[in-house]
């Protein structure tokens, strides 16, 4: 059973940490591999590229998310 989260703002950094390790690691990965001319090189790059791209989705929705909320709060207290 899930229990209410009392103060979003811990939960709040603690689903974004660690998806900023993901995209600085693909970055860093990519980085690596970019210079590789191999098939698999390739593959890994666009697929460290997508994986990056979705970091930054995921980071915007749980901003756009946590700024919902902050507006919901401040009308519920008007």
């Amino acid at each position: 059973m899930l229990t209410p989260i009392k103060d979003p703002k811990p939960t709040l950094h603690e689903m974004i940490q660690p998806l900023n390790i993901i995209g600085l690691s693909c970055g860093a990965i990519r980085a690596r591999f970019s210079d590789h001319s191999s098939d698999d090189a390739k593959y890994i790059v666009e697929k460290m590229a997508r994986i990056e791209e979705q970091v930054i989705r995921a980071t915007e929705l749980i901003m756009e998310s946590k700024h919902n909320n902050d507006d919901d709060r401040a009308a519920s207290c008007d």
